[in-house]
């Protein structure tokens, strides 16, 4: 189970804390809080007007003093080290974010691209999905040769309809048609299907999203 803030903020405190308070520290703070003191009276006054309870009682105090200024201390250091853990955490994510939409980030388009973007966006959702898969088909061979014999069909179309699909296409502006010995009867006409030129980029967009 996550902590909440509050637990969170006490654990690093109770760490700062404890990192605080290591060996040389405690010898430190005994040696000005109890030796230091007494080595003063003594010299001062004398053993004889020192007595253990008013020692004791002075080292005592002190000693509380410092774990509660330590303790203070701590809880702040602890709330600090949780805040700059949480801006580690924030830019990490916003670098991520940026990443994200810098390599996602559609092209700028010149206003003849976005026509003809527009346009093959329009014709694909009159055309359909089919149009989507003899296109996409059509984008990966480069060109499709229709004649006595006929090409890889694009996958779930028989010949009719994928002839179908691909003339709605050039009527659409997305594909050219090229004919080849239609007048000669002495050779098999043949029918050569190919994206359009001027929507290469747009189709290349729109069927790969």
């Amino acid at each position: 189970m996550e902590l909440t803030f509050g637990q969170r903020v006490r654990k690093a405190a109770v760490t700062d804390f404890k990192k605080f308070w290591t060996a040389y520290r405690y010898w430190v703070t005994i040696v000005g809080l109890l030796l230091a003191p007494l080595l003063v009276r003594v010299l001062g006054h004398g053993l004889s007007k020192m007595t253990v309870g008013n020692l004791f009682l002075s080292a005592l105090v002190g000693f509380c003093l410092s774990l509660a200024g330590t303790g203070i201390i701590a809880l702040w250091k602890g709330a600090e080290s949780l805040d700059a853990a949480l801006r580690d955490k924030l830019s990490e994510r916003d670098t991520k974010i940026l990443s994200y939409e810098t390599e996602h980030r559609k092209p700028q388009r010149t206003p003849a691209e976005d026509h003809r973007y527009k346009s093959a966006e329009l014709a694909l959702v009159r055309l359909g999905q089919p149009a989507f898969i003899a296109l996409r088909h059509l984008s990966t061979y480069g060109e499709l040769v229709f004649g006595l014999t006929h090409p890889p069909l694009p996958e779930g179309m028989g010949l009719g309809q994928a002839m179908n699909v691909y003339r709605a296409c050039v009527e659409e502006g997305l594909v050219v048609r090229r004919d080849i010995n239609a007048n000669i009867d002495t050779e098999c006409p043949s029918v050569i299907f190919q994206i359009a030129p001027g929507m290469k980029a747009a189709l290349e967009e729109l069927l790969y999203v």
